[in-house]
């Protein structure tokens, strides 16, 4: 019986030292991409994002860009009934075009702020 209780008592102290010493290990894990995640999954722009711990709902943030799952489920309502379920299935898909769009429009944004004067030389 003594046995069984040292063995409890050891087992209750290193566990969750364990958890805690593999908790640390992926904190200093640098983030992986989602190609390499999901090899050939993205076809655009999400290739090369990288994973991490986001709030709760929120799917991708690129700096000021932030798409949450509400986003993507009225992007999904507004298409025709006939696709909607097929879009369902593939949410990736339809994540990946909505940072596009949005992360596109980021760069346009910029780049409008700060437009270029056109001369005859440089066109």
């Amino acid at each position: 019986m003594k046995k069984v209780i040292k063995i409890a008592v050891i087992c209750s102290i290193i566990f969750p030292v364990s958890a805690l010493v593999s908790a640390e290990v992926k904190k200093t894990e640098p983030a992986r991409t989602i190609e390499e995640i999901y090899p050939n999954l993205a076809s655009g722009v999400l290739t090369f994002a990288k994973t991490g711990e986001l709030a709760k709902s929120v799917l991708l943030k690129a700096e000021n860009v932030k798409i949450m799952l509400e986003d993507i489920n009225k992007r999904i309502e507004a298409q025709p009934t006939q696709l909607r379920e097929s879009l369902q299935k593939n949410m990736f898909f339809v994540l990946e075009q909505e940072a596009t769009d949005k992360l596109l429009l980021q760069v346009a944004k910029k780049t409008a702020k700060t437009p270029e004067v056109r001369t005859p030389k440089n066109l």
